[in-house]
């Protein structure tokens, strides 16, 4: 049977209402709870059919081994349902299992492990976390470590720098400097640059060090089928993924760069990347890479192996698109 059996939105009427109540329910407290209601409500339920309300509940496509996760809560630390079978029983009513569950603990999770991987000093209810916001984090986090595990740290790179960044899929991060990020923008073609102190210490922490990034992009294929599966939304998984980003700079984590004026090049095998002051002209930094691969980072080609232009230190933003990257969360 397919996926979709499984993961479909559940529209029928006399399920409407049900859902509305239980959206409202995890609001309040928690998708457990949620969950649990649910299956005192309906009496009983199979694995399958609960993972279908979970989807409702979360409101995003979440993996059955979550789901698995929350229901051996339920049977062994709380002792509150009993498989038979195929089904799910619940044994008590709702409102006794509620005083058990630690509801400020459970809003202040997703909180706390989006503090722990971006290394943020406020406290996990000092964030105003988005809806969806930390688990997307969490989820392209979890990726990241697996792929360095095996030793991927190009994809891995790539697959952070495409989602923790506004990226799009046909743009490269040259270099990583302090604090600051500076990417080519293939769309207004300049150089962006951005500020965040967070993502500079995630990366010191997964290993990566300072200077010219963009061999990044020789993991792109692969981290690409990775934004695919992480986000399944078909044409809209770039828009998704660089949403991420947007998030970010809700929550005051990413934010605008200084200006500067930037000359890069490709010459005898080796990348050049040439920072200078934005008002005086004078050299901040050059930096360099050797290059043997075929195809070059943007802007530069074969054809056009040198370029000369500005790094605007805010993110191109535009407003027919702002309002639906930011409201995704």
């Amino acid at each position: 049977m397919s996926s979709d059996f499984y993961t479909k939105p559940i529209t029928a009427s006399k399920n409407r209402r049900l859902l509305e109540r239980l959206k409202e329910l995890a609001k309040r407290t928690s998708n457990q709870y949620a969950l649990y209601y649910y299956l005192y409500t309906t009496g009983k339920a199979t694995l399958y059919q609960l993972f279908r309300v979970y989807n409702e509940i979360a409101g995003r496509r979440v993996r059955l081994a979550t789901l698995r996760k929350q229901l051996k809560i339920l049977e062994e630390r709380y002792k509150v349902i009993r498989k038979v079978e195929e089904y799910y029983i619940p044994l008590i009513p709702p409102e006794e299992l509620l005083p058990a569950i630690n509801i400020k603990r459970a809003k202040a999770g997703k909180k706390g492990a989006l503090k722990r991987i971006l290394h943020l000093h406020r406290k996990p209810e000092q964030l105003q976390v988005p809806k969806n916001l930390a688990y997307y984090i969490s989820r392209v986090y979890e990726e990241a470590q697996e792929l360095l595990k095996r030793g991927d740290r190009t994809v891995a790179l790539d697959l952070l720098v495409h989602t923790y960044l506004p990226l799009r899929e046909n743009e490269v991060l040259w270099i990583w400097r302090g604090n600051e990020f500076i990417y080519w923008d293939n769309k207004t073609r300049t150089f962006r640059c951005l500020y965040s102190e967070e993502l500079s210490k995630l990366l010191e922490k997964l290993g990566y060090t300072e200077g010219v990034m963009t061999w990044h992009i020789l993991g792109h294929e692969r981290a690409a089928k990775i934004i695919k599966r992480l986000f399944g939304k078909g044409c809209l998984d770039w828009p998704w993924s660089r949403s991420i980003a947007y998030g970010l700079m809700l929550l005051g984590i990413l934010k605008g760069g200084n200006n500067y004026r930037i000359e890069v090049l490709y010459r005898e095998n080796h990348l050049y990347f040439i920072l200078r002051n934005y008002y005086t002209g004078y050299l901040i930094n050059e930096y360099t890479i050797k290059w043997n691969h075929e195809k070059l980072p943007p802007p530069l080609t074969k054809e056009k192996p040198h370029y000369k232009g500005l790094a605007l230190g805010v993110p191109h933003t535009n407003p027919k698109n702002d309002e639906n990257y930011f409201s995704r969360w």
